[in-house]
Parts: structure tokens; C-alpha cells; sequence
């Protein structure tokens, strides 16, 4: 007797092929392990959000829960799954979570409803806090959006004694941020309220925007919070309240922790004196950025205690090598070493003014920089848009930075008679103050940006250059070369010379982007 010839297996008939199946195709049928075999701990792995973001979580959580009985079983007896509460969720889904997350901390949001534009938001808070109140115990993470002083009101008597991590958002600057019954909070992340009634101790993470939070209670907070490993303080006014409580300062506020510190437009002469009275010997990642008006020694005072922070010894371990930048354009300045510490200067002054406020301040950063991390530097990158304001800051980095061996320089638009007047400064002696001497006499690598120039007679200036270096015996060779230009503007000849004046050339040639202007005049 015959029997029919097998279908092959697939994914869609092996649980039906069994009669008409071949072996190897049972074979592997048998192999597979439904959903239903996998031990609790591996579809843990599966259902743990990869974020704590509580409303996708919970919409995927659901339909897991729809695949079949065992799964449900495993879902509804893992807690930590049901640890996010907001007050946005249905009223049947908050219950549940309540329920399965028994005794688990909790992360609850606060007043999302409000940011929804629910018009049924108040019943919906007020519900909200009925449920929650006999958990405030649990409460580990809050992100409360306060709209109105009844929300405060309910919130304030709280005992939020497992609270660690919060933020806040509230409707004016001027609102006034609550004092919390929660002794364990470390990580607080506020945006556009008051912090001067409240008392902060023990922080480890401190992020303000947009908030009104005077020097005098900043100080305090840092003081009580030394293990403090985050600050970041966007657009606050940091205002003086009381000038005796500054000057009674003796000692530096240590901040052995500290790894990013962030300051953005706060008021000058608060940042000023912020900066000099904390130490924090471990900072990695180090911005500030504030605004040149007025007085012209306030910003000299800042960009002294800039330097400090930015030149500060040791250099970050996994930086390998210390390369200085200093870009220098019309209305903005920066300053970094290595990737992670900067300071940015935008200037609101007059254009007579500004040459002399942005030497001012860069001197004044560099030169209060820790002379041993000025020994690491071994690179410099310049960006000026103008020749001679170049010039400057070459002497600076000549004083400053004895090693550096290494020069990318890109001045102006990459104007030709602009680059060669700085290229001059390097291609002779040049006025160090009393003598004379050659800058940067280790310079071994010189890279230039050319891309605008459509000049072909500027390569004749950096032979020049290269041949005058290699005939004094104050300055090393150049031996490496790097020019980017605009793609065509080098022909093959210019390109041989300056190949072979040094050990190394790389011509970068960069492609013009046309764009097609179509004008419909129908």
C-alpha cells in the first residue's frame, strides 16, 4: 500500500504532519520548546522594560499577557514588572499595579494628567491620591508636575521616606519648590521653580533649569552634599541674597565626587565665585557657557576661574592624548582641552571692544590653567577669523604649551591672504616680549584648512615655511603635512612639491554641494 507522498515540514504544518511527516522534519518538531516550556527566569529577561518609561511598558505588558495561561502566571507574579504608577492610566490598571507590585518600591508620576489636557483631570488627581496615599511609603522615584496649590497641599504631609530620586516641574519661576518629607533624597532634577525655602542635604545629583535659586542657598546645598557627583545649573539666576554670608567663606567646599559640572548663562560674578570656592579634583566632563556684556573685568574674573577648572590636574585617564582648542569667531568663543571641558563666550559688546575682551579672556583662562597640564599639551587647534587676533593667541599657546608638536590651524574663511599671514608668524622669529625666538619651536605636524581658498600660489609660502624651519637649529622639521581644500583648486604639480618637502602629505580634497535653484514663475 502506497502512502501519499509527505508535504514538506514548514512552520505552519509540522503539528499537523505527523502522519505524512518525514523523520528529520519530526525530528525537529520535537527539538522546538513551545513558550509554555521556558523557566520564569528567562521570560523575565523578556519582560523587563528596556526602559522605565511606565505607559509603552504596560501597553506591551498587556498583550504579553494575551499569549496564554502561563505566561499571565508569570507576568502577574513578578513584581518587578508593576513598579510605574501614573496618574494618566486608567483607574483598573493602577489598581492592578498596586496589586502585583505587593511591597515593591514604586516610580510614580504626578500630575501627568495635567500635561494631557484631560479636561476630567482634577477628579482623575484626586482619585489618583486617594490610591496613593496609603503607598507613599513605597515611593522611590516621583516626577510630580505641579499646576495648583492643592496638589502642594496634598503632597507636603506625605512620609516619603524611601524617596530618592525626583523631579519637578512647576508653573512660574517664581513658584516655590515644596519641602518634602523625604530624608533619603539624592537625585533631584528641577525645572522652572523656587529652591530657596527648602533645605537640601546628602544630593548626589543636582540639575536646575530655568529656576530661581539664590548663590547664598547653593552654596549651602553643595556644603551638605559632598558625596555630590552631578551639577548642572541651566538659565538659573543664582542671585546674591546676603553679600556677608558670601564673604564669610574661609574654606573651600570639597567635592571629591563631582565628575560633570554644567553652567549655562547664570549671572557672572555668581559663576565667578561658584567656580572658585568648590574643588572637585575628579571632574571629567566640564562645560560653562555665559554671556560677555558690561564690564570687561567681571568676564576676566570668570574666564580666570574657567581656566582653573578646565586646566585642572589630572587630565581625564582615558584621554590619550591633551589637545588644546581655542576658536575664536566674531560673536563666540570656545575654549577646551580634551573633548569633554569647555567653556563658551557669546559676546554682546561693541565690535571696537571685542578683539581686546576676547584676548583678555582666553589669556586669562590659559594662563590660570595647572601648569602640568599645560606640560601634557601637545596639540593646538586654532580657528580665528582674523589674522593678526591669531597671531595673539599663538604667542599664548607658545607661553603656555612648550610641548606641542602638533598644529591644525583654520583662520578667516579660509581666505588666502589671511592664512599666510599667520603662516608668517611661523616661518620667522617673531617678538616674544623681551627677545625674540621662534613659536612653537616643536611643531613636527601642521595641518591646514584650505577649503574656501581658490588661490595656488599659497602652497610656495608653506615650502617656504617647511625650508625655513629645517634651516635654524631653534625649531624641529615639519614632516607632516595635512591641507584640505576645495576639490580641482591644487593641480597635480603643486601637489608633487609639497609632497616632497615633507615625510608625510595628505591632501584632503573637499566636493562643492550645488545647489539647484528651480524658481516656477507659472
Amino acid at each position: 500500500m502506497s502512502h501519499p507522498e509527505a508535504e514538506p515540514p514548514t512552520p505552519n504544518n509540522l503539528h499537523v504532519n505527523h502522519e505524512t511527516g518525514t523523520g528529520l522534519g519530526l525530528c525537529h518538531h520535537n527539538q522546538r520548546r513551545h513558550i509554555n516550556s521556558f523557566p520564569p527566569e528567562v521570560l523575565h529577561g523578556v519582560f523587563l522594560p528596556v526602559t522605565p518609561y511606565y505607559h509603552g511598558h504596560y501597553i506591551r505588558l498587556l498583550r504579553l499577557r494575551l499569549v496564554c495561561k502561563y505566561w499571565i502566571e508569570v507576568i502577574d507574579s513578578t513584581p518587578e514588572l508593576w513598579t510605574s504608577i501614573s496618574d494618566r492610566l486608567r483607574p483598573e490598571l493602577q489598581a492592578m499595579i498596586i496589586q502585583k507590585s505587593r511591597h515593591h518600591l514604586l516610580d510614580v508620576v504626578y500630575g501627568e494628567g495635567v500635561l494631557g489636557r484631560d479636561p476630567e483631570w482634577v477628579q482623575k488627581i484626586r482619585a489618583f491620591e486617594s490610591l496613593m496615599e496609603p503607598e507613599t511609603s513605597r515611593w522611590q522615584a516621583l516626577e510630580y508636575y505641579r499646576i495648583d496649590q492643592k496638589m502642594d497641599d496634598w503632597i507636603l504631609p506625605r512620609p516619603l521616606h524611601s524617596l530618592q530620586r525626583m523631579q519637578i516641574c512647576m508653573s512660574s519661576p517664581d513658584d516655590e519648590c515644596p519641602a518634602l518629607d523625604a530624608p533619603r533624597l539624592s537625585h533631584v532634577v528641577a525645572n522652572t521653580c523656587t529652591f530657596n525655602r527648602i533645605s537640601l542635604s546628602g544630593l548626589h545629583v543636582l540639575i536646575l533649569h530655568a529656576t530661581n535659586l539664590s548663590l547664598n542657598r547653593l552654596m549651602v546645598i553643595l556644603r551638605a552634599s559632598p558625596g555630590l557627583r552631578e551639577l548642572s545649573l541651566q538659565k538659573a539666576a543664582l542671585t546674591v541674597e546676603d553679600e556677608g554670608f558670601l564673604n564669610s567663606f574661609t574654606n573651600k567646599i570639597p567635592l571629591p565626587q563631582l565628575r560633570a559640572l554644567h553652567v549655562d548663562r547664570a549671572y557672572v560674578q555668581s559663576t565667578s565665585f561658584l567656580l572658585d570656592w568648590i574643588e572637585a579634583p575628579g571632574l571629567e566632563t566640564f562645560k560653562v557657557v555665559f554671556q560677555c556684556a558690561g564690564d570687561a573685568t567681571d568676564h576676566t574674573d570668570l574666564s580666570e576661574s574657567v581656566g582653573h577648572h578646565i586646566g585642572a590636574y589630572p587630565l581625564p585617564k582615558e584621554q590619550k592624548q591633551a589637545q588644546v582648542s581655542i576658536e575664536v569667531l566674531d560673536w563666540e568663543m570656545r575654549i577646551s582641552i580634551g573633548e569633554d571641558k569647555i567653556a563658551i563666550w557669546w559676546l554682546y559688546l561693541n565690535k571696537e571692544d571685542r578683539p581686546q575682551i576676547k584676548l583678555s579672556c582666553i589669556s586669562s583662562a590659559i594662563n590660570r590653567m595647572d601648569s602640568r597640564v599645560c606640560e601634557e599639551v601637545k596639540a593646538l587647534n586654532l580657528a580665528c577669523w582674523d589674522s593678526q587676533e591669531a597671531s595673539e593667541y599663538l604667542r599664548i599657546a607658545h607661553s603656555r604649551f612648550p610641548q606641542i608638536d602638533h598644529v591644525s590651524l583654520r583662520v578667516g574663511g579660509g581666505d588666502v591672504s589671511e592664512v599666510g599671514a599667520v603662516l608668517r608668524y611661523l616661518g620667522s622669529p617673531s617678538d616674544l616680549g623681551l627677545s625674540e625666538g621662534w613659536l612653537l619651536p616643536k611643531l613636527t605636524k601642521l595641518e591646514l584648512d584650505l577649503r574656501h581658498s581658490t588661490e595656488t600660489d599659497l602652497a610656495e609660502r608653506i615650502m617656504e615655511i617647511i625650508e625655513q624651519r629645517k634651516a635654524v637649529e631653534q625649531t624641529k622639521d615639519i614632516i607632516e603635512l595635512r591641507v584640505t581644500t576645495a576639490a580641482g583648486t591644487m593641480d597635480l604639480s603643486t601637489v608633487e612639491l609639497l609632497r616632497e618637502s615633507v615625510m608625510i602629505f595628505d591632501l584632503i580634497e573637499i566636493q562643492e554641494t550645488q545647489i539647484e535653484l528651480v524658481v516656477d514663475v507659472a
